[in-house]
């Protein structure tokens, strides 16, 4: 079933086909509402992709589509969506330009292409220098090159991280590699 985090509930079919997946916590409201959704066969993967062919710059619908394709490794149609999402919307007026090429970037990372992740980081904070993801890309930098090999590099992105964010989540997280590269490095802390 390509579960790529927890929890996921997968909605499956008595022959194990599914039908669809939640991901993440969900109140159980929300959960519920999910349910019986899918049981319609309303909001599944085969529903938004009908609503989408007849509605192609519809950008809710493009990242709806995007996200539950990126949630099940299927990158390829993940990434064709988010691309249709920049050429529709660049100019961002319906706040998922930034959320798409954010997820361009991380579809990247998770492919383990890290230097073509740091590429599309990079080219997400330039676009979307306003974008409330650029903390978080800014952390995502130096882990795609420590996990890269290139650990002088993820140390400067680090260190950087820091400098740019001295009260962000990951902080703690940060100083906590610095130090390990910095011993790796066999630099003086």
């Amino acid at each position: 079933f390509h579960i790529f985090g927890t929890p996921t509930i997968i909605v499956a079919r008595p022959n194990g086909e599914e039908i669809d997946r939640i991901v993440g916590f969900h109140s159980a409201p929300e959960f519920v509402s999910k349910i019986k959704d899918y049981k319609k066969g309303k909001n599944t993967l085969g529903d938004l992709e009908n609503k989408v062919s007849k509605k192609p710059k519809d950008v809710n619908l493009l990242y709806t589509l995007g996200d539950k394709h990126q949630g099940r490794g299927n990158y390829d149609r993940a990434v064709e969506l988010y691309k249709q999402i920049l050429s529709v919307d660049p100019e961002n007026k319906r706040f998922k330009s930034d959320s798409a090429a954010f997820n361009l970037a991380s579809i990247k990372y998770r492919q383990k292409d890290f230097l073509g992740a740091v590429s599309e980081f990079e080219k997400f904070k330039a676009t979307y220098s306003n974008s409330g993801l650029v903390t978080e890309a800014d952390i995502y930098i130096p882990v795609c090159y420590q996990r890269g090999e290139d650990k002088q590099k993820a140390l400067e992105y680090f260190q950087r991280y820091i400098q740019l964010h001295p009260k962000g989540e990951d902080v703690d997280y940060a100083t906590e590699q610095i130090g390990k590269l910095q011993q790796e490095l066999g630099q003086a802390e």
